[in-house]
């Protein structure tokens, strides 16, 4: 059993972290950390992100993985189908 404290969405990415430097008290260590991760990384957004792993699966297994996580979809705002849709077969 998992006890969660946050759970953070990569569309608020920005924002959640914000929260967790804030709630962990390490706002002196925020822009350091955000230097570093921009000089690493190309952003790349959830749609693309999403896109390129649902496009390798099958859509009667995302089907599947909706069905399971249906409540959690819904209650941070995905649509299913969307995903399903970016499957092949």
């Amino acid at each position: 059993q998992y006890i969660y404290s946050a759970i953070l969405k990569h569309e608020t990415l920005d924002r959640d972290l914000d929260w967790v430097f804030k709630k962990l008290d390490l706002k002196q260590y925020q822009q350091d950390f955000y230097n570093l991760t921009l000089e690493k990384a190309q952003p790349e957004t959830s749609e693309s992100l999403s896109r390129r792993y649902f496009s390798k699966t099958k859509k009667v297994n995302i089907r599947r993985l909706y069905e399971k996580y249906q409540v959690d979809f819904e209650m941070f705002g995905y649509e299913g189908q969307k995903y399903i849709d970016m499957g092949y077969e």
